[in-house]
């Protein structure tokens, strides 16, 4: 099993353990409670470096042009997660509050 760094919340710089840390929404940090996410870019990256490994599978299956650019898109989100698994052992991820986003229409004509 490989070490997983601990990420440190933004909110009270306490330890947040990796394995609570998703990729993908907000959770709660265990010791002040406030909802936290993974940083924007950092997301960004491991996306990217998904899709560069999808096409070099591809690539490495045979497949040329076209067929190189569906199937590595097609493929790119399952090595999302076994990329963003492996940057945690290689370096901590950086957290940030989470917004709360809600938004509304105000339909009611005020």
């Amino acid at each position: 099993m490989l070490y997983s760094q601990p990420c440190k919340c933004p909110v009270c710089d306490w330890d947040v353990p990796a394995e609570i840390v998703r990729l993908r929404g907000s959770f709660d940090c265990p010791s002040c409670g406030k909802a936290l996410k993974v940083h924007g870019i950092h997301e960004l990256v491991m996306r990217l470096i998904a899709v560069a490994l999808g096409f070099l599978l591809a690539r490495r299956a045979g497949f040329e042009s076209l067929l190189l650019f569906g199937f590595g898109l097609m493929i790119s989100p399952f090595l999302v997660v076994p990329v963003w698994r492996l940057s945690t052992v290689i370096k901590r991820q950086v957290l940030v509050p989470a917004s709360q986003g809600v938004t509304t229409l105000s339909l009611g004509g005020k």
